[in-house]
């Protein structure tokens, strides 16, 4: 049984996903047009410092600029929109190098980007506007946009992505449609049917090996899939709240963010079974887990807007780590506005801080500084009875770092209670976790324990079975 976690959250510009809608049935037609013609644009080039820490290094933009949409070319530079600029830019890591593009709309004031993807092969950039409501493209190689506008007013096309035969396929968050471009220039928009009209709000959007389309449906809290013309939905239950980001690991589990109660899940499409995660909550009470990402390994990476870090976790391993973003704007809530995150072909996480107008990457060469495990005579999973107590030895080694424990448990909080003795200390040391089980039910649940110190938080993700 998932449990809703009660949260308050701030009225916040990012956080449009968050409205209620639902759908029933699915059905499809399509729409297709020719898109305006090439323009070339103005480019701007200037250089910027790296600001390196241990674990983060942050390339500053522009404090006004506000970067969202991120994503890596084959060579590794890394592409972005730059809202208040009206451009999208690219950023050479190995000198700093910054060049901007300049939109072809001088009566473009801003543009509102959430995907951007690279087609290295065609030397082409595709991204999404939702103030001029449409697809653009830029060709590297003419240094020229196309714009390929869309059938409905205010469609809010959001995520972008591309498949093995480089169509650029996008969401539509309001219209309730999934597009495909192709590399031609063709655009054909697909309408999922909800309930009245209501747009079940297509969010992220991946294309698995098959071809399949997979999306996450926001505001009918499911996950659907698209194949040769047919649509078909994955209803994610009432306590699913907000499926946002997905990626799709080697096994066909589709994994994705809960954007609202703070969680991450895994979806098994052909059981409909779920696994949901906690990640480790800062002081603000919910981390807003938004994007998510996978390397080679199988390792996922998502961003934390309002946690204000960038976390990836080890599913073979059960292991989290929160890297904290060292920027942070007191006027937007104490966060740097993490808002979107992509991976380069070596594997090397990016992001995008809104508020701070910087780009960012994390450092993965460097081990952490702190590590937790299980004492060894613990196994998992960990059965904890109806309604009574049991302990488990939780060993923190913190490179004589001060150190703080926690836990969550990502799908059930209520009836599940922890203490640490001691929850504090300096350096390396153990402490007795008790896990006191008040009167969940029945059932399989994953409690997240983390350490943590000013730089990050790492996290054992722990089965625990209620008997």
């Amino acid at each position: 049984m998932l449990f809703r976690r009660k949260i308050s959250l701030k009225v916040l510009l990012i956080l449009v996903l968050l409205l209620v809608g639902t759908v029933s049935t699915l059905s499809y037609y399509y729409l297709s047009y020719l898109p305006s013609q090439n323009r070339s644009v103005k480019v701007t080039t200037f250089q910027v410092r790296p600001d390196v820490t241990p674990y983060i290094t942050e390339y500053a933009i522009g404090s006004e600029t506000s970067p969202n949409a991120i994503a890596s070319d084959s060579s590794g530079d890394v592409w972005f929109a730059l809202q208040n600029e009206t451009a999208i830019a690219e950023l050479i890591p190995e000198n700093g190098t910054v060049r901007e593009f300049k939109l072809p709309e001088p009566g473009n004031p801003q543009i509102y980007t959430w995907g951007i993807t690279v087609d290295s092969t065609r030397n082409s950039v595709w991204f999404t506007d939702i103030l001029s409501n449409a697809i653009w493209r830029y060709s590297i190689s003419t240094g020229k946009m196309q714009e390929f506008p869309l059938s409905e007013k205010s469609s809010f096309p959001l995520r972008i992505t591309l498949d093995s035969e480089g169509d650029a396929w996008f969401t539509e968050l309001t219209s309730g449609r999934i597009g495909e471009i192709t590399p031609s220039g063709q655009i054909t928009e697909f309408s999922i049917n909800g309930t009245a009209g209501a747009s079940p709000g297509p969010s992220d959007i991946v294309v698995a090996r098959d071809g399949t389309v997979w999306f996450t449906e926001a505001y009918a809290d499911a996950i659907a899939s698209f194949k040769n013309g047919k649509f078909t939905q994955y209803p994610l239950g009432r306590d699913v709240s907000y499926p946002t980001g997905l990626v799709i690991d080697s096994e066909r589990n589709i994994w994705f963010t809960q954007h609202g109660p703070s969680f991450v899940s895994e979806f098994n499409p052909s059981t409909h079974a779920i696994k949901t995660f906690s990640t480790s909550l800062p002081p603000s009470g919910s981390s807003l887990p938004y994007w998510i990402e996978m390397d080679t390994n199988g390792v996922i990476w998502f961003n934390e807007h309002v946690g204000n870090a960038i976390a990836s976790f080890d599913p073979n391993k059960g292991y989290l780590t929160e890297y904290e973003i060292p920027s942070r704007v007191s006027g937007a809530g104490n966060i740097s506005g993490a808002l979107t995150v992509t991976l380069s072909p070596k594997g090397i996480p990016w992001f995008t801080e809104w508020f701070s107008g910087k780009v960012g990457m994390v450092n993965t060469t460097n081990s952490p500084e702190i590590s937790i495990s299980l004492s060894k005579q613990i196994s998992t999973p960990i059965y904890v009875p109806v309604k009574s107590n049991a302990s488990i030895n939780v060993e923190v080694s913190s490179r004589n770092l001060a150190s703080t424990l926690g836990a969550e448990v990502g799908n059930n909080t209520e009836d599940f209670q922890f203490s640490f003795n001691p929850q504090s200390s300096a350096g390396n040391f153990s402490s007795t976790l008790t896990i006191e089980n008040a009167g969940s039910p029945r059932g399989d649940y994953f409690v997240t324990i983390t350490a943590e110190t000013p730089d990050m938080r790492v996290s054992l993700i722990l089965e625990v079975k209620s008997s």
